[in-house]
C-alpha cells in the first residue's frame, strides 16, 4: 500500500512538473536541435521553429520552439543571416537548460524573406478600379490598357498592395502606376505598373477669346467632350470653381480651360478707386483714394489720397476698402 501511494505521487509530481515547470523538470532529456543553412519565411517574424530540424522531440516542446522569436522576417526576396550562437541565447533565454540543449548544424543560417508573386490579372483589376475611382468617369468612357507589370512582386503572409498617384497626379495618357506591398501598415516593396489610360470626358472650353488678367463670367464657358490624355494640365469640369477667377495667360475659343491657368483675381487693383480708413484710438476717418498696386486681402499696397495727393502704406482688409498702417498717417 506504501508503494502504491509513493507511485502516485511520483506520477502526480511529473505531471505538474511536465504541466507547469517546462524542460527543466524532472525526466529532463537531451535536446537535439540541428541548424539548417537555409531556410525561408513569410510571415512577420522569424521563430526558431523555422529555422531549425530536430531528432525526437515531442509535439509540447516543438509547440514551444513555435514561440521563441529570433526577430523580424526580411522583405520578400531579402535575406537576414542569423548566427548559432544567437539561436542558442534565445533558447536559453526562453528557459532552456544549456547541459540539456545540443544544438548543431550550420554555423548559421540565411533567412529569406518569402511571398506569393502577386498574379497579373489582379494587379490589373485593382488598378482600374483604382485609375476609375480617381477620373471620377463612368467606367465605359475609359479604356484602359495595360502595357507591363513588375516582374516580380511578392507579397508577404498578412501582406496587402495599395496604389498611390503617379507623378504628377495625371491619370491618363501613358502612366506609370506605382503599387506598393504593405505589411502592418509599413511599405515593404514598390514597384510600377506601365499602362495607357484613355478617357473621355465633359471639360470647360472658352467660347471666345479671352485676354491675360480676364476675370471668367458665365457666358465666357462651355461644356465639349474630350479625349482627356490630349489635354495638358488638369481640365476643369465645374463651372463653380471656375467663374469669378482671373486668367494667368490669353487663351482663344475653343481652349480647354486647365486649372493652372486660373488665379484668384485680386481684391483691389491698380488705379482702382479705394476708400482709405484711418484709426487714432477710438477715432476712425475715411477718405476716398485710388490703390497703387494690384493686392489680396491681407497684403499691404500703396495707396494715394484723392483729395491731399499724400500717400499711405495700407493694408487690404476688403474688396476696395485699406487700413492705414498704424504709425504711417
Amino acid at each position: 500500500m506504501r508503494t502504491h501511494g509513493y507511485n502516485r505521487w511520483v506520477c502526480l509530481l511529473a505531471i505538474i512538473s511536465i504541466l507547469f515547470l517546462g524542460q527543466g523538470s524532472l525526466f529532463a532529456q537531451e535536446i537535439s536541435l540541428i541548424l539548417l543553412p537555409e531556410a525561408e519565411v513569410s510571415g512577420n517574424e522569424i521563430f526558431v521553429s523555422d529555422v531549425i530540424s530536430h531528432v525526437n522531440i515531442n509535439p509540447d516542446l516543438l509547440y514551444s520552439l513555435n514561440l521563441i522569436t529570433l526577430g523580424r522576417a526580411p522583405l520578400p526576396g531579402s535575406t537576414r543571416q542569423i548566427s548559432m550562437e544567437y539561436v542558442k541565447s534565445r533558447l536559453l533565454q526562453a528557459g532552456f537548460k544549456a547541459q540539456e540543449l545540443y544544438l548543431r548544424g550550420a554555423g548559421s543560417v540565411v533567412v529569406k524573406g518569402g511571398g506569393q508573386s502577386a498574379p497579373p490579372d489582379k494587379l490589373l483589376s485593382m488598378a482600374k478600379e483604382y485609375i476609375i475611382e480617381n477620373l471620377e468617369l463612368h467606367p465605359n468612357d475609359i479604356d484602359i490598357l495595360p502595357i507591363s507589370f513588375p516582374s516580380q512582386l511578392l507579397v508577404p503572409e498578412e501582406g496587402e498592395l495599395r496604389f498611390t498617384p503617379p507623378q504628377g497626379g495625371r491619370f491618363v495618357g501613358t502612366i506609370l502606376l506605382p503599387v506598393e506591398v504593405l505589411r502592418e501598415g509599413r511599405i515593404m516593396n514598390r514597384d510600377f505598373i506601365k499602362m495607357k489610360v484613355a478617357a473621355q470626358g465633359s471639360v470647360l472650353v472658352a467660347t471666345k477669346n479671352l485676354g491675360r488678367g480676364h476675370i471668367i463670367k458665365d457666358e465666357d464657358i462651355c461644356l465639349e467632350e474630350r479625349e482627356l490624355s490630349t489635354i495638358s494640365g488638369s481640365p476643369a469640369m465645374d463651372s463653380n470653381i471656375v467663374i469669378g477667377k482671373m486668367l494667368k495667360s490669353a487663351i482663344k475659343a475653343g481652349d480647354v480651360i486647365t486649372v493652372n491657368m486660373l488665379s484668384i483675381p485680386p481684391a483691389i487693383r491698380k488705379s482702382e478707386n479705394v476708400i482709405i480708413t484711418a484709426k487714432v484710438g477710438s477715432v476712425e476717418a475715411e477718405v476716398n483714394g485710388i490703390a497703387l498696386s494690384d493686392g489680396m486681402v491681407g497684403e499691404v499696397i500703396s495707396v494715394q489720397n484723392s483729395l491731399s495727393g499724400k500717400r499711405f502704406n495700407a493694408v487690404i482688409i476688403e474688396n476696395g476698402k485699406v487700413e492705414i498702417l498704424k504709425g504711417g498717417i
